[in-house]
């Protein structure tokens, strides 16, 4: 049994509810994210999610249109949403737990899940990664699928939060730094712009390429 659906299994004997019901009633409902849903497959998504942006890899920098792989979804990967819904959710997580005038989870839970247990050196927490020494604070976690990407960010002492969703996945863009550059303009700092962007590298990539082929020629 794949990780996530023994995960699943074990919440919804626990809960009473299946998985997708459970975050329906107690999380989207409660936090006005009506144009999120969740799927266990990727075959599911059609039927559900009738206005999703169709994903894209990337072949030397040209994005191309293609359909998430086929596979199991469930748990952490089978979210599917909008940045108006996530900013919902990142309000109630920088709210502790409070969303309007619904508690959906105490205080204290929302301390354990962005603090990283004591005794392991890891920064994992539950369900966010808390790098230890940054200034400010921030709690974050990403998302990556063969055709979509997707980055959230919290800066829990001045209550800002960020949430970037691409329809592409590749493994060169420089997700991280436009998330980074982000985080420094809510500071008040000037990001820093260096770096290749993803044509350019595709460009270069082309070039190697071309170069080899020839060589071997």
């Amino acid at each position: 049994i794949p990780r996530a659906s023994f995960q699943e299994l074990c919440f919804e004997v626990k809960s009473g509810e299946p998985f997708g019901g459970y975050l329906r009633n107690h999380v989207f409902g409660p936090l006005d994210m009506a144009d999120t849903t969740s799927v266990l497959t990727s075959e599911e998504v059609p039927r559900v999610a009738h206005n999703l942006a169709k994903g894209h890899v990337l072949a030397f920098g040209v994005p191309i249109e293609r359909g998430e792989m086929d596979g199991f979804l469930g748990g952490s990967s089978g979210v599917i949403s909008t940045a108006g819904d996530m900013a919902n959710y990142l309000i109630m997580q920088n709210n502790h737990g409070r969303f309007g005038s619904a508690e959906l989870v105490s205080p204290e839970s929302v301390d354990l899940m962005h603090v990283p247990p004591r005794g392991l050196e890891s920064s994992y927490a539950m369900g966010w990664t808390a790098p230890d020494g940054t200034k400010p604070r921030v709690v974050e976690h990403n998302g990556v699928l063969s055709a979509f990407h997707a980055d959230a960010a919290l800066l829990p002492d001045e209550g800002y939060g960020i949430v970037l969703l691409y329809n592409q996945s590749y493994a060169l863009a420089d997700y991280e730094g436009i998330k980074q550059g982000l985080l420094e303009l809510l500071e008040g700092e000037r990001p820093d712009t260096g770096g290749l962007d993803a044509g350019t590298i595709g460009i270069i990539l082309a070039a190697l390429a071309l170069l080899s082929t020839t060589l071997q020629v």
